[in-house]
């Protein structure tokens, strides 16, 4: 089931991005798809991008942000150690849970 997503700017706004859009060939649908995904999984370019507009607009001090970083890259290296795709991980999650099943006391 898809969901709509709707915001608000300013018109010369408005105007500016779907004519910077319109400019580069990309639907402002595949655009703002393309970016909530970028932004779920956490791609380092657009984390930069993140981060920057977080410092200009005072969101989390330098130090906090430092600090979810850290985080997200510690958890990017928990990954890669294991070296397991969205699918494998999903069939881990999968497995756990027909085996707990079993287990009515837990």
């Amino acid at each position: 089931m898809n969901k709509t997503v709707c915001y608000e700017i300013a018109e010369k706004l408005h105007v500016d991005f779907k004519a910077r859009l319109q400019y580069d060939g990309i639907p402002v649908t595949h655009f703002m798809r393309y970016i909530i995904e970028c932004y779920i999984n956490k791609n380092d370019d657009l984390l930069k991008v993140i981060d920057k507009y977080k410092e200009e607009k005072k969101i989390l001090n330098k130090r906090r942000r430092q600090n979810v970083l850290k985080r997200i890259a510690k958890g990017k290296k928990v990954v890669e150690s294991f070296n397991l795709s969205n699918d494998e991980v999903k069939d881990v999650y999968d497995i756990l849970e027909n085996k707990i099943e079993g287990y009515e006391d837990l």
